[in-house]
Order: C-alpha cells, then sequence, then structure tokens
C-alpha cells in the first residue's frame, strides 16, 4: 500500500526557493554580460533574496533539507522557467506573474514527493552488538515490516558508548524516513543525563519519536560456573568476595538498574560495561564474569540450556516464562524495580506523510499475531504506542531517571 498524500510544506518552499535562486543568479549574469548592470541590479537581487528568505524559513521551521536529486529537478524547472518567453523571467517587472508561473508549471515536479515512501530498502539502526536483545527485538521487527511497508528493512549494528555511537547516526541522518533507529528507551533517556557519558542528543529534540513497540522483564542472572543457584545464595558469596556484573553499556538502563541493586543489596559488586549484550553473555557463560542484568529474550535460551542461572526478576509479579524465579519485592530488595522497552525514531524534521506512513506499518505490525506470539516467545510482551503517547513517554522516563541519577550520585564508567 502506497500513501497518495502529495509533497511536504518543506519540499515545496524548498522549490521554490531553488527556481528563485537560479533565476536571480543566472538573470543576472546574463544582464552583466550583456547590458549595463545598474537598471537590472534590483530585479536579480530580488530573486536572490527571495530564495534565501524562503531557505531560512525552511530551516527556523525544522524542515528537512531537499536531496541533491530535489536541488537537481528544481534547477532544471527554474532554468525552464528563465528560458521560457513570456512564461519566465524577461523584465524586471514580471517577478508576480514568473511566481505564479512557478505554481502552476512547478509545483507539481517539485522535489520528490512522499507519496511514493518507501521506493527503496530503509536502514535500521540498533545502536548495540548483535545477539543481545535490542538485536534480538530490532531484527524480528525489521523482518515483519517488510510486509506493510513493501520495501526491505537492512539491520545495521552500530555498537559503542552505550547507545550513543548509532544513536548520533541517525540524528545526523537525512530526515526521508530511509533511517531508523531501533533503540533501548533507556539508552536514549538515561545516556543524556549522565554525568560522563559520551551522548551528546537529547531524545526530545533531536528525534521525530514513531512508536513505542515492546517492554521486557529485566533479569539478575549468574554464571553456572560461579555454583549458585539462588540470592541467598548468591549475597553469601558476595559477602566473601568482590564479584562482577556485565551489562550491555555503561549509562545503560540496566547499568542503573544494576548500579541500584548493588546499593539496596549492600554487596561490592564491579560493573563490567559492554559494547552490548551479545559479547556480555559470552563472557558471562564462559565464566569471565560472575553476575549480569539482562532482559528476557536474550538470556532465556541459555537459562533453558542450564548455562546461566536466573536469581530475580525486576518485575513486580512473577514472569510466565520462568515462573519460579522470585521477584526482587520477594527477596527483599522492592526498590529494586525496572522493565526494559523499545522504541523507533527517526531524524528530526521527518515529513508527515512519510511519518505517517511509518506509523501505520507499525501499527500493523504490533496488531499482527504472528509478531505477537514470536516477541512473546522470545520474553517480551508488545505494548504500541502511537507518536505523540511515545513523546511523553520518553519524557516521564527522562525525568525519572535524571532524579536516580542525582540521587545515587551515578557517573559513566
Amino acid at each position: 500500500m502506497t500513501s497518495t498524500s502529495g509533497p511536504s510544506r518543506g519540499a515545496l518552499i524548498a522549490g521554490f526557493a531553488t527556481i528563485y535562486l537560479v533565476w536571480g543568479s543566472t538573470y543576472l549574469g546574463i544582464r552583466v554580460a550583456v547590458e549595463s548592470l545598474p537598471p537590472f541590479l534590483m530585479a536579480s537581487f530580488r530573486f536572490l533574496v527571495a530564495g534565501g528568505a524562503l531557505l531560512a524559513w525552511l530551516r527556523l521551521r525544522g524542515e528537512p533539507w531537499p536531496t541533491f536529486a530535489q536541488w537537481r529537478v528544481n534547477a532544471i524547472i527554474g532554468i525552464f522557467l528563465l528560458l521560457g518567453g513570456n512564461g519566465g523571467v524577461t523584465w524586471a517587472g514580471q517577478f508576480v506573474p514568473s511566481g505564479i508561473t512557478a505554481l502552476i508549471i512547478g509545483a507539481p515536479a517539485i522535489a520528490q514527493s512522499s507519496s511514493g515512501y518507501p521506493d527503496r530498502p530503509v536502514r535500521m539502526v540498533i545502536p548495540f552488538a548483535p545477539g543481545g536483545g535490542t538485536d534480538v527485538i530490532g531484527r524480528m521487527l525489521a523482518h515483519a515490516l517488510r510486509t506493510p511497508l513493501g520495501q526491505s528493512v537492512v539491520v545495521e549494528n552500530k555498537p559503542g558508548a552505550a547507545g550513543a555511537v548509532g544513536a548520533m547516526q541517525v540524528v545526523q541522518a537525512a530526515p526521508d524516513g530511509y533511517t531508523l533507529l531501533f533503540a533501548p528507551v533507556g539508552s536514549l533517556t538515561i545516556s543524556p543525563n549522565l554525568p560522563g557519558a559520551k551522548a551528546s542528543f537529547d531524545p526530545l529534540n533531536d528525534f521525530s519519536p514513531i512508536g513505542l513497540i515492546a517492554s521486557q522483564p529485566v533479569l539478575l542472572v549468574a554464571s553456572a560456573k560461579l555454583g549458585v543457584t539462588d540470592m541467598k545464595a548468591m549475597l553469601t558469596l558476595a559477602a566473601q568476595r568482590r564479584l562482577t556484573y556485565g551489562t550491555p553499556g555503561s549509562g545503560t538502563e540496566l547499568h542503573l538498574i544494576g548500579e541500584t541493586f548493588r546499593q539496596a543489596s549492600r554487596t561490592d559488586l564491579t560493573h563490567v560495561p559492554y559494547r552490548g549484550g551479545g559479547p556480555a553473555i559470552t563472557d558471562l557463560i564462559a565464566g569471565n564474569i560472575d553476575l549480569m542484568v539482562v532482559v528476557t529474550s536474550s538470556i532465556l535460551p541459555h537459562i533453558r540450556s542450564g548455562a546461566v542461572k536466573p536469581l530475580v526478576t525486576t518485575e513486580k509479579k512473577r514472569i510466565d516464562s520462568l515462573p519460579d524465579v522470585p521477584t526482587t519485592a520477594e527477596v527483599g530488595l522492592a526498590q529494586v524495580d525496572g522493565t526494559a522497552s523499545w522504541g523507533v525514531l527517526g531524524p528530526k524534521g521527518l515529513p508527515a506523510p512519510v511519518l505517517d506512513r511509518l506509523q501505520q506499518a507499525l501499527r500493523a505490525v504490533t496488531s499482527d499475531t504472528e509478531f505477537v506470539g514470536r516477541v512473546r516467545e522470545a520474553g517480551a510482551a508488545v505494548m504500541p504506542l502511537p507518536a505523540n503517547e511515545f513523546a511523553q513517554y520518553l519524557r516521564r522516563e527522562r525525568d525519572t531517571w535524571r532524579k536516580v541519577i542525582v540521587a545515587g550520585g551515578l557517573r559513566a564508567d
């Protein structure tokens, strides 16, 4: 299914700006070459100012820059109108008629509209290494989006700096809908608030929120090689020697949950940050780290194989996929809670038709029983929110974690 909406307002304005700039510069050049300058200086100046003003308005409104192909199309239209005799610019007094001509002739072709979006594969950036919970759910989503979008969605893992490396690639991408971010809400709302973190973006001002997708419980698990099977045994061992715990990265939601657990349990745990959940799980199974704060989707197969022992969940009630695992409240650590969640975002300034198209696709996927079932099998749950509610959710999470960071005096490792 393809949207039938026309060019965005920003694309139209950019188109007229290009045409005016072409008129002004070319007209000025011709007149300087063949006639005296003064009689025609103001006419050319008016076109140049008009084009520049339109571009300035475009940026102040936060509208996206047109692509090179769009500039090329608009420039061709401008030259055509310039050479079009009475339909183009022949004398200084024809500024208004020429603008009308541009509206009639140029508008249908101005810029490449969003009506055919997407007409090529879409890139989905996952800001963590393959194998972790974000990667697992993100790849499920990318696969499911192929049907409603009618195009492939190609996953690119860009780990580093608790998700900031991948997030910044999306911030800097063209706002055309062909570069998206699938990320944990925690990495978007915690890193910018954490002293010492490398994140230099704002989750609300630097992105276009598209939709929340899913959430899942958080677990504290132990390597089978540690030799403990429950919280009591782990706390006893932690009182005898220092234990290590891994997370997908410093400044992630799982890092802060781990720090909250360390403080609440009064244990001397050492945080070991990784560039994603996958590498951390590999070291956990090998016994290179003792514990890990992790989401269910990435660790469930290893729990079932016996390589990892689940100790506690941060959910308020026991989870269906692991009914024998107690909650933090049951072991006397009720202040330790938290649920991981993921959403899809694009660069700031996504055109309205593109944003609508993506929201339609997400609604189709999150209401599809096959996708819902696959997410449930991974230990997560579909939790869709539209763009406006997702933005409010991001704001609440940012404010909540900011208080936790300040109260705990937390810093990035």
